[in-house]
């Protein structure tokens, strides 16, 4: 549960984020682009969907952290094993 409830903090706070990044970038440049209908509406919606793709890209490079750490775990006791064969050898 408390996993479920950290996940959705976070997500929480990366449409925040990109609600915020939207909101500034449409303060300097872009307002032309939310002429039409209610531009906070449509800021956060963008935000959503941005934040999904966000969620999506740092699941996958947690995911990919985790294989890379296990990796170098068996790289690490295969190397230890290789050396203690070694001095056996001698």
């Amino acid at each position: 549960m408390k996993s479920k409830l950290k996940l959705l903090l976070l997500w929480l706070a990366e449409i925040a984020v990109c609600f915020a990044v939207i909101y500034l970038v449409v303060f300097f440049s872009g307002a032309k682009l939310f002429e039409s209908g209610d531009p906070i509406l449509i800021m956060l919606g963008c935000a959503l969907i941005l934040s999904v793709f966000v969620s999506v890209i740092l699941h996958a490079m947690e995911k990919q952290s985790k294989r890379i750490d296990a990796l170098e775990k068996r790289v690490k006791t295969l190397e230890e094993l290789s050396d203690r064969i070694d001095t056996l050898d001698n």
